[in-house]
């Protein structure tokens, strides 16, 4: 058997000679019932110097997370929409040089301040070059927030309420930063957005491995 995360990625596979029937989707879990610690993650944004509103990017930092192009994006995005703030970034050094310019690094935090993170921003940012899967967008989504990432991220595929983007194209992340910051933030969206993700269990995931391997 070869579980992969997504149809998307099984048909890659199939393409380039793996047969079909070895194929096992299994997407994984976005459920967690850790109370989210809102009083510290605004602490920590407010001594960095963030005391308003902000974008916020999680993930290890690596060229492969695609850094560089979120900045610019989000410079040119932030100049027509100031309810984007400054542009924070959560997440340990990964491997690699990469340049995060003037953005805010608050480098490795616990759960659930970053829950709290995913709450307090305006916009989610996730724009890799490649992923396996992407755990932070549909965290973000889980938490009720907008999300901008990008259409190598498995686990957003069938999701119409993020705003899909081609990571190599500076314009187009800068404009989906500028109409995602804009979306109704009503309670009705934030419940529709944590709806979207409801059918990514760990149960679920759990039922599809048993499932491929039987």
């Amino acid at each position: 058997r070869v579980v992969v995360t997504s149809e998307t990625l099984a048909l890659r596979l199939e393409a380039e000679g793996i047969d079909r029937s070895r194929l096992v989707v299994v997407t994984l879990g976005a459920d967690d019932d850790t109370p989210a610690d809102h009083v510290a993650a605004r602490h920590l944004v407010d001594e960095a110097g963030v005391t308003g509103p902000f974008t916020l990017a999680a993930g290890t930092v690596e060229p492969r997370k695609n850094l560089p192009r979120l900045v610019a994006a989000h410079h040119d995005a932030r100049s027509v929409e100031p309810l984007l703030g400054p542009l924070v970034i959560v997440g340990p050094q990964g491997w690699g040089e990469t340049d995060t310019g003037n953005a805010v690094r608050l480098g490795r935090v616990s759960w659930p301040v970053l829950l709290g993170l995913y709450q307090l921003a305006t916009v989610v940012a996730y724009v890799p070059l490649a992923e396996g899967w992407g755990f932070p967008p549909v965290e973000a989504l889980r938490a009720g927030t907008a999300v901008v990432t990008s259409t190598t991220v498995p686990s957003t595929e069938n999701n119409s309420l993020a705003h899909r983007v081609d990571p190599h194209r500076t314009d187009a992340i800068a404009a989906a930063l500028v109409a995602a910051a804009r979306e109704d933030g009503s309670d009705a969206t934030r419940e529709a957005r944590r709806a979207s993700v409801a059918g990514l269990t760990w149960r679920a995931c759990a039922e599809s491995h048993l499932r491929g391997w039987r």
